[in-house]
C-alpha cells in the first residue's frame, strides 16, 4: 500500500532471529546497491484530484445530499446513467448548491463535485472531484491520530498527502481513497468542542503552510511511499515496489529502535502504542492461499527467500501439497489479509521456515505496513524532539527534497 494508518524497533539481535529461524530454506539476502541515476517524472499539478470511492464502486444506485434538505439518486439504467432530476448521460457530475457545504454521501461530506458514470463491468462508478488542497486535508485527517499529532508531524504528512496524490496522477487519471494509494475520508469534520475546534485549526493551519509543496528528485515529484511503522529499519522503495521509477534506500529509525527495547523490558508488546504483533494463520487460511497460488490444496511448508538489509522479508517460498512458488511476501501479505499479518519484519515462526505445517502457522514480528518510507510513529517521535517538517522527510527520503509548485487551473468536463 502506499498509506496506512498511524500507528517502533528492531535491534540487532531480535532482527538476527528473523534470518535464524529462515537457516533450513535457501535465503538471499540482498546485497548493497549503488543508487541508479533517478528517473525524473513529469511535474503534473492539478486544481482537482479525482478520487475514485471505493466503498460505492459498482454500486447500482447512489443518493448524494446536494444541499439542505436536498437528495439527489442516480441510478445505472443500460449503458447510461440516469439522475432523477432527468439528466440522462454516460457521466453525469454533480455540484453542491451551497459550495462550502459540500456534497453527503454514505456518512461522509465530499468538497468539490461528484462524478458518477458507468462502470466498465457494470454498476457505477463514483469520483470525488476534490481540490487539492482540500484533499490534502482529508488525507491528513484520515492518516494521522489529530488529537495527539504534533504540528511538524501534521506538516510532513500533508507534504507527503499532496506528493503521493501528484506523483500517482502522473501515472494514471485517478487515485483511490483506500490504502491501496492513500486514505481519504472526505473532509474533515470536527465537533463543537473547543479542543475540537484547537484540532481542526491545527490540521488546516499545517495544509495552508505547507500549501503547494512536495517532495521531489531530479525536478520531479518523487514517488514517496509511507506506512504506520517501521519496526527499527525502513524497506528499500525498490525491495517492496521494484515496479517504481524512483530509488531511496532504508534507513535507521531510533524511535522504533528505542521503542522495540522499551518492549523487550516489558516482555511483550507496549498495551498503549504496541510494535510487536502475533498471528496465527489457520489452516483454512493457509489452504485458500494454496488453491489461489496453485500450489495444491494446503500450504505444507513457507520460508523466506529473500530478506533486506534489515530482515524483513522480501520474497517467500510457497510450498504445497502439489507444487512450490517463490513470490512477492507483500503479495502474500495480502492474500493472508495484511490487517492480520502486519508486516514483513517476521521475527519468529511457529513451525519455524522451512519446516513442515500440519495445522496452521503462528507469526511473530515487529512493526505494521510495507514498511517503504516515512514511518508514522516514528515521525511522530521525531516532531516530539523538536524535528521540523522538512527535517523529518529528509531522513526517511534521503537525497530528496522539498519544493514548491503550483496548481494548474480547474478542469470542468
Amino acid at each position: 500500500m502506499r498509506g496506512a494508518g498511524c500507528g517502533r524497533a528492531a535491534a540487532s539481535v531480535a532482527l538476527a532471529l528473523a534470518l535464524a529461524f529462515a537457516a533450513c530454506a535457501p535465503l538471499r539476502r540482498e546485497p548493497a546497491r549503488s543508487t541508479p541515476s533517478p528517473v525524473p517524472r513529469a511535474r503534473f499539478v492539478p486544481a482537482e484530484v479525482p478520487v475514485v470511492l471505493a466503498a460505492f464502486d459498482g454500486a447500482q444506485e447512489v443518493t448524494i445530499g446536494v444541499g439542505p434538505g436536498q437528495r439527489l439518486t442516480l441510478r445505472r439504467v443500460g449503458a447510461l446513467v440516469q439522475a432523477a432530476d432527468g439528466r440522462r448521460a454516460a457521466r453525469i457530475v454533480v455540484a453542491p448548491t451551497i459550495p462550502r457545504l459540500g456534497l453527503a454521501l454514505g456518512d461522509r461530506i465530499y468538497p468539490g463535485r461528484l462524478a458518477v458514470e458507468r462502470r466498465a463491468n457494470g454498476g457505477l462508478r463514483v469520483t470525488n472531484l476534490a481540490p487539492l488542497e482540500q484533499y490534502v486535508e482529508g488525507v491528513v485527517a484520515a492518516e494521522l491520530v489529530l488529537w495527539s499529532a504534533l504540528p511538524a508531524e501534521l506538516e510532513a504528512q500533508a507534504i507527503l498527502a499532496r506528493t503521493v496524490a501528484l506523483a500517482t496522477l502522473a501515472d494514471r487519471p485517478f487515485v483511490w481513497d483506500t490504502t491501496a494509494d492513500q486514505v481519504y475520508l472526505g473532509r474533515f469534520v470536527p465537533g463543537n468542542s473547543p479542543s475540537a475546534r484547537r484540532v481542526a485549526a491545527r490540521l488546516s493551519d499545517s495544509v495552508a503552510i505547507t500549501r503547494g509543496r512536495v517532495i521531489v528528485r531530479a525536478d520531479g515529484t518523487f514517488d514517496a511511499r509511507f506506512h504506520a511503522a517501521c519496526g527499527g529499519t525502513t524497506a528499500g522503495l525498490r525491495d517492496v515496489f521494484p515496479e517504481s521509477a524512483d530509488y531511496a534506500s532504508g534507513v535507521t529509525c531510533a524511535p522504533c529502535r528505542q521503542r522495540v527495547a522499551f518492549e523487550r523490558g516489558l516482555g511483550g508488546p507496549d498495551p498503549e502504542r504496541p510494535l510487536g504483533w502475533t498471528f496465527t494463520a489457520t489452516a483454512a487460511d493457509l489452504a485458500r492461499v494454496a488453491r489461489k497460488l496453485g500450489v495444491g490444496t494446503r500450504v505444507a511448508r513457507l520460508a523466506p527467500h529473500r530478506v533486506d538489509h534489515g530482515g524483513r522479508w522480501i520474497e517467500v517460498r510457497v510450498t504445497g501439497d502439489a507444487g512450490s512458488r517463490v513470490m512477492p511476501y507483500k503479495d502474500f501479505r495480502l492474500l493472508i489479509g495484511a490487517t492480520s499479518l502486519h508486516s514483513g519484519l517476521v521475527l519468529r515462526t511457529w513451525p519455524k521456515p522451512g519446516d513442515a505445517i500440519e495445522n496452521g502457522l503462528f507469526f511473530e514480528g515487529l512493526g505494521r505496513g510495507h514498511g517503504v518510507g516515512l514511518c508514522q510513529e516514528g515521525s511522530h517521535d521525531y516532531a516530539q524532539l523538536g524535528w521540523e517538517a522538512e527535517r523529518i522527510l529528509a531522513h526517511y527520503y534521503p537525497g530528496t527534497s522539498v519544493a514548491s509548485t503550483s496548481a494548474a487551473p480547474a478542469t470542468r468536463p
